[in-house]
């Protein structure tokens, strides 16, 4: 059963913090692994509004199947792979709220554990989502997993590729919290973060974009690219409005094994385009300086006005 919004009963009370209500409801035989229209499962809409850490709906949820019940009726147990919602997956959300002990624990400890490669949502895959964080703290523990490795080049999503993503740098504008289903009763807790900017690299300076990125290459990263709306590292580099981080993708631009090495002075050109349009009015940690500096880069580096510059890679 859903609202007119599309939000299902379980999934109302995860969003509100309800923790009891939902307990309730579980109790009752609501399928823990429903999926609705909006968030997919309770476990991702708990997640989404949740802060740091498991919250107690969270706890309630990823423990409902493990205790025994004295009348000797099974419960249902959490499926932390199921698939659905706008952010595709409990891991995706985690990841996306830079929630990184519970990432630890989704990875770690369910049964099942929490796939890493698990395709679908906003970001694609949950590694693109954590790297769009700049935190190494939720990066590390998806590329840690050995029985089942990231695939770190895997094409999908947003951004196209996890260093695509990374390359993007710092978001420029804060986002805020969707709205949800009219007339649903919050927790006053949860009234007071609903709408509010969420600063998601409030801990994530530029710098940390550019150690995520070389986690990424130390892991296997290639310089792909033909997807994602930024099209290629280069010209999300370009985008970030770091020099530093063009820099560096640039370095990358060397290897002798670059997919689109005959195609490399379109790619420059593109991203020179990209690097001429910012605004640094617009955006006080991109001054005229940083402008300056990624057009000089990419004109040493090649960039030529006589190419195209429309089309992909792919």
């Amino acid at each position: 059963m859903q609202d007119a919004a599309g939000n299902g009963l379980l999934q109302i009370a995860a969003l509100g913090g309800h923790s009891k209500v939902a307990e309730i409801l579980l109790d009752q035989g609501i399928n823990i692994n429903s999926v609705d229209r909006n968030h997919g499962t309770a476990l991702q809409a708990a997640i989404y509004m949740g802060g740091k850490g498991p919250n107690e709906v969270i706890r309630l949820l990823l423990d409902w199947g493990k205790a025994k019940i004295p009348d000797g009726r099974v419960r249902d147990k959490i499926n932390v792979n199921t698939k659905g919602g706008y952010y595709g997956c409990a891991l995706q959300v985690a990841a996306y709220r830079a929630n990184s002990e519970l990432v630890c624990e989704l990875v770690n400890d369910c049964n099942p554990k929490a796939d890493v490669n698990i395709a679908g949502g906003k970001f694609g895959f949950p590694l693109q989502a954590a790297v769009r964080t700049g935190r190494r703290a939720v990066v590390k523990p998806i590329l840690s997993v050995k029985s089942d490795p990231v695939n770190i080049n895997a094409k999908g999503g947003k951004y196209g590729t996890t260093l695509q993503a990374v390359a993007r740098g710092k978001y420029r504008t804060r986002e805020k919290l969707p709205e949800i289903s009219r007339g649903q009763v919050l927790s006053q807790k949860a009234q007071s973060s609903l709408g509010k900017p969420i600063d998601l690299h409030n801990n994530a300076s530029e710098e940390d974009y550019r150690e995520v990125a070389n986690m990424l290459f130390e892991n296997g990263a290639k310089m792909d690219g033909g997807s994602g709306k930024l099209d290629n590292p280069i010209n999300a580099a370009a985008s970030s409005g770091d020099p530093a981080m063009l820099k560096l993708m640039l370095k990358h631009c060397e290897k002798p094994d670059l997919p689109w090495k005959e195609d490399k002075g379109r790619v420059l050109t593109k991203a020179l385009l990209t690097a001429i349009t910012l605004s640094p009015e617009k955006s006080p940690e991109n001054p005229p300086e940083k402008q300056l500096a990624l057009v000089k880069l990419l004109v040493e580096n090649g960039a030529n006005i006589q190419y195209k510059i429309s089309g992909s890679l792919s």
